[in-house]
Order: structure tokens, then C-alpha cells, then sequence
């Protein structure tokens, strides 16, 4: 398996980054991105989580545990709590009939 390369750079536009990764390798801002969360952040997207959704929330914060330590990733879920980010499992996709009465209950509050 190929190792994720991780690249110092200079910050060369007026975007605040600290670091971005296309899934292969991690740049890191040499100014704002030294900072093990944001290396972190950034290795989550190389696990194969590119989105910010639950499972990249679950990993982050599995990342977090194991090398920053309990108290962060306590805090971190406690961040993603207050701003309404579910970390749980991703929801189950919908029977047909489960997707038929929420699509019929939606139609419904169109025409009212």
C-alpha cells in the first residue's frame, strides 16, 4: 500500500488553509498547517474519507483519540454535538415503502 506523502508549502494565495489533500498526499501550510489536528484532518482524507460526513467524523475522531489523547476527542465530539454533526453509523437507506410514504407525505405539504 503506498504511503501518503506529506509536503510543507508556503501559503502562495490569500485563502486561510492549512492543509488540503487529494486522497494521496497532504500538503500542509508551513505557517498555519503545523499542528498535529490538521495533519490528522488531513490523513483522515487519505483513509479514503474525502467528504466531512459521519464516517470522516468517526475516523477523525478515532485519529484524535489515539494521538492526541481522550480529552480531545471528548472535546472535538463535544464540538460536533454543539454544531448539530452526527457521528453515528450513516442511516440505513429507506425501504421502498418507507421511501413511498415519505415521498406521499412530501407531496402532500407541496399542495397544501
Amino acid at each position: 500500500m503506498k504511503q501518503p506523502a506529506v509536503v510543507l508549502k508556503e501559503r502562495n494565495t490569500g485563502r486561510g488553509f492549512a492543509g488540503w489533500s487529494d486522497g494521496w498526499s497532504v500538503v500542509l501550510d508551513s505557517k498555519a498547517g503545523l499542528d498535529e489536528y490538521t495533519l490528522l484532518h488531513e490523513l483522515t482524507h487519505c483513509l479514503g474519507h474525502m467528504h466531512h460526513g459521519r464516517s470522516f467524523r468517526r475516523a477523525l475522531l478515532e485519529l484524535v483519540g489515539a494521538f492526541i489523547g481522550a480529552d480531545a476527542k471528548k472535546i472535538l465530539k463535544e464540538e460536533f454535538a454543539k454544531r448539530k454533526l452526527k457521528c453515528g453509523k450513516a442511516r440505513q437507506p429507506l425501504t421502498y415503502a418507507q421511501w413511498n410514504a415519505a415521498r406521499k407525505k412530501m407531496e402532500k405539504i407541496r399542495n397544501v
